[in-house]
């Protein structure tokens, strides 16, 4: 049965609507599709079972025909969107003051009101949190996720707090025998939510990271794993935490954020000027992933961001440099030449091609 008959779907079969989403994608002119290789030539050679992932990326043309179009986004620049089509040498210009002058805020103010509590230093995951960690109060070892929620209880106190987790997570996560909740669970996707603007203490314990086949298929568009990390997690995180009453310009209460991991809790720091950064009291010596390796190259995860673009814009010179037969790179660095050569399909040889070098006299 060929792609078109399965996004038609005509008679309405209902194993056929499942395929009906990819099969539209693949179909429509305004996206592009990718395949999982090994899993789709398993598929192709015929086994019952298996799975086949497939991502796909919106093409600029999807906005043809339109004089003008305007996308609102917080934190724009971090978004998966943003990044995507900057991949595509799309460029998105800011709105003009007619439409700003009317947003509540542009930017944030009153950071010295906010300190970002962070628990670790590791970036979060859901195999991290679940690690067995050492807790001195019951002198035992506990989950290292319970030993944040002890943490977290003790640091707010009796005062209530907003909290949003992961789907594994009951509604009780954070109830205490005989003790009334203070808790108050927020949604998963709290986007533009403004009932929660009385509260002013928040923890979000969300791992929200996609696999790593979808790091290394973003990856071939130049966005790296920090900036995915950012795009996926640690703007979910600022969502849930711009429910309370940071929300509200006007409310001088100090507030207080609990996040998993060091360097989320330094982003969200750096949206607000001013803000305090702490480790989370109560955690102890928290365990670092895996076995030591090899000391740390950059001073945090921006830096090394920064670095992987930085070096990937010298290795697009210098590819510029070999087709153009020019040196404004490659003369200063003849080692990155060579390497960019090596891996130039416009410089390989294989048996369909004539190795030039090997013909000359």
């Amino acid at each position: 049965m060929s792609i078109r008959k399965i996004a038609r779907n005509a008679r309405r079969d209902d194993v056929l609507e499942l395929f009906k989403p990819l099969a539209l994608r693949i179909e429509s002119k305004i996206w592009d599709v990718h395949v999982h290789q090994s899993q789709f030539e398993r598929l192709l050679g015929g086994e019952a079972r298996g799975t086949l992932i497939t991502y796909s990326t919106l093409k600029p043309l999807a906005f043809a025909g339109f004089k003008k179009v305007v996308v609102a986004s917080a934190c724009m620049q971090d978004t998966m969107f943003f990044r995507l089509l900057a991949a595509q040498r799309v460029k998105l210009k800011p709105v003009s003051k007619r439409l700003s002058r009317d947003l509540r805020y542009q930017q944030h103010e009153h950071g010295e009101r906010i300190t970002f509590y962070y628990a670790c230093e590791e970036a979060w995951s859901k195999t991290y949190r679940d690690k067995q960690v050492r807790c001195e109060a019951v002198e035992d070892d506990v989950k290292l996720l319970d030993l944040i929620a002890g943490a977290t209880l003790a640091l707010f106190a009796d005062e209530p707090y907003l909290w949003m987790g992961n789907k594994d997570l009951p509604n009780t996560f954070f109830d205490e025998p005989g003790v009334k909740t203070k808790a108050e669970r927020l949604p998963n996707m709290p986007h533009g939510l403004n009932d929660y603007q009385g509260f002013h203490n928040v923890v979000v314990l969300s791992a929200l990271n996609p696999s790593p086949a979808h790091f290394h298929f973003l990856e071939s568009y130049g966005i790296n794993g920090e900036e995915v990390r950012t795009a996926h997690y640690r703007t979910a995180v600022y969502q849930a935490v711009m429910r309370c009453s940071i929300r509200n310009p006007a409310d001088a209460t100090p507030k207080r954020v609990v996040v998993m991991d060091r360097d989320t809790a330094e982003w969200m720091a750096n949206l607000f000027a001013g803000a305090a950064v702490e480790p989370l009291p109560g955690m102890g010596v928290v365990p670092r992933k895996g076995k030591a390796g090899r000391p740390r190259q950059h001073a945090s995860n921006a830096e090394k961001a920064w670095a992987h673009r930085a070096g990937k814009e010298m290795e697009w010179l210098a590819q510029l440099d070999l087709i153009n037969e020019t040196s404004v790179v490659i003369g200063r660095y003849p080692d990155l030449a060579r390497e960019v050569r090596a891996g130039m399909s416009e410089f390989a040889c294989n048996e369909n091609t004539y190795n030039t070098a090997a013909l000359r006299f």
